[in-house]
């Protein structure tokens, strides 16, 4: 509200009498405000009371320059063009001394005098921290809003108070707070220029907070390489690279990441801070090792998995990242010695891609010297996150997937299995209860079949579906006590099995397969869509993906051929060392682990995540079969829609023959 000139002594009078109350006790700086002071305050004329002040706010002694600039504006002969200056630093003064009502009252008057300060940068950043002190939160949300929203108002004021208000709830810990309002002011800037200026205004503001951790903590997954959370991670890299060789390794992976990837107006600011870095530290250079099998076999797996690293590590290169490759031939009988013989600096490793290989190095002791990452689905009596970590979708993650879409988005609740009584379908089984029990569910009915001995299949559905011995076969058969049978067998079994579910009557049952199905399905031409509409299986690989295209474009541009899984398992795996980093001489499973959960990378892969522990965790995508071979990504709405149909429609049936029987 502007005020009349005439009623300046009466504020300034409620000014006074707050600097009274607290004069009998405020100290700062070892000066006593008391009557004494005051005394000799009224005592000064007025040019030699403002030097005072102004010194005391030079030289931050707040409590005094607050009490002096405060008896400054009470005096008539102060010079009018002087006020405004004085009235502002007795606001920035109180507010320092943690005197925000006072504040507010100078702030009030300075507007009386001067209408124009209310447009001002000075003014509104006060009166930000004035009302925020207060805890008046309306007036604090009236005034946020005209600055977010009052494009009459310079851009420059406009950012500088969104970082200013943003700033000041990260000091007093409401951190969300924080990145909320930096994003919503970041949302109106009007131009790529007008970002880069507010990301610059902030980078610099973070200087002012003694610790970024938590702010760092609060930014999103989703959010960590946009602004502010990529600034923010990077502020929090470039502090760490104080901590010698092994901070300076982990800060230089994090920095060079955002450089690389973060979606900012302008990095060059973050450019020349990492390049002035690097001319102090020098640039870490990570040495890798691929153990996979180049003859043989195996080869065409292992060449693939070489030739997606390769499109990483030239990816890599030109962002400044430089990785060195060591490829150990595992089909070689020497491939073990070879891997000792490489120096300590080569100290991350993927592959091998065998359950045998993996026992030999395990036995080799090299699981203590290297950080090694196997491409299986487990890693065996080995530790996962302690001897050795996962690159690799395990058969939880496979059947993980499939309980949360038949529970969640089918609201199943009861299951069957069928599996091959042989080792691989008996440990998927075990795996399906874990899971299922996890999710509130049950299994209801399981039976086992013999791999070889197709012509008794039918009769082991038959007791899944608890079917009588003697059944009329015009007669609807009973409906089962589960909704969705688990069938972890390969994609020829399935296609003997499914249509014994459709004999006995059961043609709304959902049938959930293993990553066997999804890899038979991409060399499969046809499929007997009428059996599998409600069948769904999961898969790592997914083409369609946004991180997926961008890989296969990476593969056209240099001539590289056409990407699959394993291409994508050596793409991500080296980009996932990259973020890594140089692992330093003594480092632990612990500062493996560390560092896996603060990776910030886009998968070709399903995503994957690794616990506190160092477990990996994959994303698994949802496929169900294509019509003409091939999978199609699965629609969770689309088959629940399918799954209503076939069960409204198997219930018809039933009406219908009942209905039959009635005449």
């Amino acid at each position: 509200m502007i005020r009349m000139q005439h009623e300046i002594p009466r504020i300034a009078a409620l000014i006074l009498l707050g600097i009274l109350l607290f004069g009998a006790t405020g100290c700062q700086s070892g000066m006593q405000i008391n009557r004494r002071s005051l005394e000799s305050a009224a005592t000064l004329p007025t040019p030699q009371l403002k030097q005072e002040a102004d010194t005391a706010f030079a030289e931050n002694r707040w409590a005094q320059s607050e009490f002096y600039y405060q008896r400054l504006v009470e005096r008539q002969d102060l010079a009018e063009e002087q006020r405004p200056e004085a009235l502002k630093r007795l606001a920035d003064s109180a507010l320092r001394a943690e005197h925000p009502m006072q504040a507010r009252f100078a702030l009030e008057q300075w507007a009386a005098i001067q209408p124009d300060a209310a447009n001002g940068w000075q003014y509104n950043a006060l009166l930000l921290d004035a009302y925020r002190a207060l805890g008046r939160e309306s007036e604090l949300a009236s005034l946020k809003d005209k600055l977010l929203n009052d494009a009459s108002l310079t851009w420059a004021l406009r950012h500088r108070a969104g970082v200013r208000l943003a700033l000041g709830y990260a000091a007093e810990g409401q951190n969300a707070k924080a990145l909320q309002t930096l994003e919503e002011f970041y949302a109106k800037a009007p131009s790529t220029t007008a970002r880069g200026e507010m990301e610059a205004t902030f980078f610099k503001g973070m200087q002012d907070l003694s610790s970024v951790d938590a702010l760092a903590k609060a930014v999103p997954a989703a959010k960590r390489l946009s602004f502010p959370g990529a600034l923010v991670f990077f502020e929090q890299a470039r502090r760490e690279a104080r901590g010698g060789e092994k901070g300076w390794d982990a800060a230089w992976k994090t920095m060079r990441g955002i450089l690389s990837n973060a979606d900012l107006a302008d990095k060059v600011m973050l450019g020349d801070i990492l390049q002035a870095l690097e001319r102090s530290n020098g640039q870490p250079r990570t040495g890798v090792v691929l153990l996979l099998p180049i003859t043989g076999r195996y080869q065409d797996v292992g060449r693939k998995i070489v030739r997606g690293a390769g499109a990483a590590q030239w990816m890599l290169a030109n962002q400044g990242v430089e990785l060195d490759i060591k490829v150990v031939n595992t089909d070689a009988p020497d491939w073990l010695e070879r891997l000792r013989n490489l120096p300590p600096e080569y100290a991350v490793v993927g592959g091998p891609l065998r359950v045998s290989s993996f026992k030999s190095l395990e036995e080799s002791g090299e699981l203590a010297r290297r950080a090694v990452f196997g491409f299986l689905p487990s890693l065996g009596d080995a530790q996962e996150g302690r001897q050795a970590w996962r690159f690799f979708p395990s058969r939880d993650d496979e059947v993980r997937a499939l309980v949360r879409i038949a529970s969640q988005r089918l609201g199943i609740r009861n299951f069957g299995v069928l599996n091959p009584a042989e080792p691989f379908g008996t440990e998927m089984a075990d795996i399906f209860r874990r899971q299922v029990m996890l999710a509130g569910g049950n299994v209801t009915s399981q039976q086992s079949y013999a791999p070889k001995d197709s012509p008794s299949w039918g009769r082991r559905i038959a007791a899944l579906l608890n079917v009588p011995s003697s059944f009329d076969k015009e007669a609807p058969l009973p409906e089962a006590n589960f909704g969705a049978v688990f069938l972890p067998d390969g994609w020829s079994q399935a296609q003997l099995l499914v249509p014994n579910f459709f004999f006995y009557d059961a043609t709304d049952m959902v049938f959930l397969g293993p990553n066997l199905w999804s890899s038979a399905l991409d060399r499969v031409t046809d499929v007997e869509e009428a059996y599998f509409r409600l069948a769904i299986c999961p898969g790592a690989w997914n083409q369609q993906s946004l991180g997926a295209e961008k890989l296969q474009a990476l593969l056209d541009s240099e001539g590289l051929g056409q990407a699959d899984l394993w291409v994508a398992i050596g793409y991500d795996w080296l980009r996932m060392t990259a973020g890594l980093g140089a692992l330093p001489s003594g480092w632990t499973p612990a500062d493996v682990n560390a560092r896996l959960q603060n990776l910030h990378m886009e998968f070709s892969l399903a995503p994957m995540t690794w616990d506190a522990d160092g477990v990996t965790y994959q994303d698994m995508y949802l496929f169900t079969p294509g019509p003409n071979g091939g999978t199609v990504l699965a629609d969770p709405d689309a088959i629940a829609e399918r799954f209503a149909r076939a069960k409204a429609k198997r219930e018809e049936r039933r009406r219908l023959w009942r209905q039959n029987q009635k005449r």
